[in-house]
């Protein structure tokens, strides 16, 4: 069935919020409670947290906007962070607030601020996954699954629980708005206004954290199949153009904020960088390239389409050599020594199994049972998508999941931007095993839905003991 594509009316939209508010303070004060309470003793989560506040309250006590080397760590010379400001400003603006309502101290303000900065992103981001599954699934049901399906993600509830004072959950943010923006971009007569917000919502994510390209690739990818597969693929194109104007201009802001003039040129991969926009303006080169012969026939657009993306991607590598070779000349030996070491020793930069240590127990409990019913989901809808028309939007979101899975199991903190595409695709899965054939009978339909849906839901929970054991 063809979702419902007119605006959606505030008697729709606010059952979903409520929904979405309820169901994240349930979980966020459960793991409060229950699994880590560390905040409520007056502790952060980890050592990135607690660097995060002493930033914020440097920034707060004069330093320089520009100035990246924190004098707190690595004396004297300080340690140069690579962090970017978007963050900071979410937490010290509340902070000031209660500096001033509440009579509190900069550190106290900050401190408090900082550890609940993370449980509001996490909440924008489910209300983002409920609007992208209202963009491809039954806009009445499909969204209150995605708010229980992101709630379920175990890295989209860790990474945004309370005391988690980093970038995390605002990047998560930023890559399920984009994808949520670019499904409905793909639909048929989508405005192009959706696919500038799809853009500027990975820009902004780039922005935030660089690997929000995890998401926002495969995305763009996938927008110029469509408009070498469809029928006149002129609007996939233009959409595909719009998306990368938008992420431009997001990372022009950026790169004026973030760097004083005269390092507006600097190339840093692992912070905003003009790296960045190149390949952003590539991309919507490559589009360009491919816009005017879109509609004619498939074997000179698959020509056009190559040739522009080779073209591209030569161009980008010619600009910026690749990160690995970078990094192994400008390191000595000693320091790429302590890299690899470093690298060995942080969990959650170790691959799951069996690329990494434990075994199947240990993917269920760090990737939970989502990504499976997503899978499942997209599979079953393949059909229906061709028959109505949503399966460019639908080509969307199964290249994102793919990407998202390849990354979680190239690393377990990757699992975070797998969230976006998991949460929005399995909020499809009731509606697809409601609407087979098989079984006959609706109320067996139903019981099969909801044993899928509950199960993966308790995946994490489930799989927990016996990953612990592994």
């Amino acid at each position: 069935m063809q979702p419902d594509h007119r605006a959606p009316e505030p008697g729709s939209v606010l059952p979903v919020v409520i929904f979405a508010v309820v169901v994240m303070v349930a979980v966020h004060v459960g793991l409060l409670v229950t699994m880590d309470p560390g905040f409520l003793q007056g502790h952060l989560a980890d050592p990135d947290a607690y660097m995060r506040i002493v930033r914020v309250l440097e920034l707060r006590q004069g330093a320089a906007w520009f100035d990246t080397v924190t004098p707190a760590l690595a004396a004297p010379e300080g340690l140069s962070l690579h962090w970017t400001r978007p963050l900071d400003i979410l937490i010290l603006l509340p902070a000031l607030a209660l500096e001033r309502l509440a009579g509190l101290d900069p550190r106290q303000a900050i401190f408090l601020a900082g550890g609940l900065v993370s449980p509001p992103l996490h909440l924008a981001a489910t209300l983002a996954a409920a609007w992208g599954a209202a963009g491809l699934w039954d806009r009445q049901r499909a969204p209150l699954y995605a708010v229980l399906m992101m709630a379920a993600s175990p890295a989209a509830a860790n990474y945004s629980a309370p005391g988690r004072a980093d970038h995390h959950a605002l990047i998560l943010f930023a890559v399920t708005l984009g994808l949520a923006a670019a499904i409905h971009a793909l639909r048929p007569g989508a405005p192009g206004r959706v696919a500038m917000v799809a853009g500027a919502a990975f820009g902004f994510g780039v922005w935030v954290g660089p690997e929000a390209l995890i998401i926002a690739l495969p995305v763009l990818l996938a927008i110029g199949l469509a408009a070498l597969v469809a029928e006149d693929g002129r609007h996939a194109a233009a959409q595909g153009m719009r998306a990368t104007a938008g992420m431009a201009a997001m990372l022009v802001l950026a790169i004026v904020v973030e760097r004083p003039p005269g390092e507006w040129l600097a190339v840093e991969t692992d912070r905003v960088s003009v790296e960045h926009l190149a390949l952003a303006l590539l991309c919507g080169a490559a589009f360009a390239a491919l816009r005017p012969v879109a509609a004619g026939s498939r074997g000179r657009r698959w020509l056009v389409g190559i040739a522009a993306g080779a073209a591209a991607l030569g161009a980008f590598v010619a600009l910026f050599p690749v990160l690995p070779q970078r990094v192994a000349e400008d390191a000595d030996a000693a320091i790429a020594q302590m890299l690899r070491l470093h690298h060995d020793l942080i969990a959650e930069m170790q691959p799951l199994p069996p690329f990494g240590p434990g075994g199947v127990a240990t993917i269920g409990f760090l990737m939970g049972g989502v990504p499976l019913l997503g899978l499942v989901a997209v599979g079953l809808a393949v059909r229906g998508w061709r028959r109505d028309g949503g399966w460019q939007a639908g080509l969307v979101l199964g290249v994102a999941l793919l990407a998202g899975i390849a990354a979680a199991f190239a690393a377990v903190r990757f699992a975070l931007d797998l969230a976006a595409p998991a949460a929005i695709a399995a909020a499809g899965l009731m509606g697809q095993v409601l609407a087979r054939s098989w079984p006959r009978e609706p109320a067996l339909r139903l019981v099969l839905g909801l044993m899928l849906v509950l199960g993966g839901l308790a995946m994490p929970r489930l799989a927990r003991d016996s990953a612990e054991a592994e």
